[in-house]
Formats: C-alpha cells, sequence, structure tokens
C-alpha cells in the first residue's frame, strides 16, 4: 500500500509539474489539492482496513455456502438467484455511491482554495479586520462538505 501510495503521488506530482499554464487557469488549486490529499489518504489510511475485511467477508461467505450447501443441496439453486439480485443491487449502488463520491470531492475544494487565500493574503486580512468573515466563510463551508460526508457515511451504511 505504501508502494501504491508513493508512485501514485510521484505521478501525480510529475503531471503537476509538467501540465501547461492553462490547466492551472482552468482548475482552482484547492480542487488539485485535495485531489493530493484525498487520494494519498485513501492509499494510506482506507484502503488497507478495506482490503482486510473484504478478504475477510469473503472467506466467511464462501465458507457459508459450502457449509449449507453440503446440509442443503437445494440452496444452490436458490443462491444463484440471490446472486443476480445481489449483482443489480450492487450495479445500482456503486454508480450512486460514485456519485456521492464525487460531491463530496467536489465540495471540499473551496475549503482548499479558503485555505491557500487565507495563507497568502491573511496580513491583508488581519489589516481590513476581516476575520470573522473568513471564519465564516470558512464554517459554512465545512458545513457544505459535512453534508456530503453525512451522506456517503448514511449510503455505506
Amino acid at each position: 500500500m505504501l508502494r501504491a501510495s508513493r508512485v501514485l503521488h510521484d505521478s501525480m506530482l510529475e503531471r503537476i509539474l509538467r501540465a501547461p499554464m492553462s490547466f492551472f487557469d482552468t482548475n482552482p488549486l484547492g480542487r488539485i489539492l485535495s485531489r493530493f490529499s484525498t487520494d494519498v489518504d485513501v492509499l494510506d489510511n482506507s484502503l488497507p482496513t478495506d482490503l482486510l475485511g473484504w478478504i475477510q467477508d469473503l472467506f466467511t461467505v464462501i465458507s457459508t455456502v459450502i457449509i449449507i450447501s453440503i446440509t442443503t443441496p437445494w440452496f444452490l439453486v436458490v443462491a444463484v438467484f440471490l446472486a443476480l439480485g445481489y449483482a443489480i443491487i450492487q450495479r445500482i449502488f456503486l454508480s450512486s455511491a460514485r456519485a456521492v463520491k464525487r460531491m463530496e470531492s467536489v465540495a471540499k475544494s473551496p475549503i482548499y482554495s479558503l485555505f491557500s487565500e487565507v495563507l497568502s493574503g491573511s496580513t491583508t486580512i488581519r489589516v481590513y479586520n476581516k476575520q470573522e468573515m473568513f471564519i465564516r466563510n470558512c464554517e459554512k463551508l465545512v458545513d457544505m462538505s459535512n453534508r456530503c460526508s453525512y451522506v456517503r457515511i448514511a449510503i455505506n451504511r
């Protein structure tokens, strides 16, 4: 997993450094930072535990089907229909899960953009005493991002 994370990060960095200036005109800095942080975070933190859980669940299902099939051979006929139904439901779920994940990623982009703006303009913000405005704006953007995260968590349950 660490090797995959390093390869992904290095290839993204190489492509960003070789990108034409028009790329940076059309893509906000927050979206680029979000891509780096989200993708590398998934490879470093989420993927190993998800893979381990998937392997455990796979062996549990296989052993359960084998034991039930030995004791009740007619179960195999029902299992075929269950597998087809599961495949149909999974296809519907995956398309909606991808859309929600995309919405969550798009909702995080303005947070990163605001963060980079605040870092580069912190002295100007202090001079004009606009700290509260930026804090409220940041809270609003985090709330919008959390809405998408809550939906993603809910559909994964």
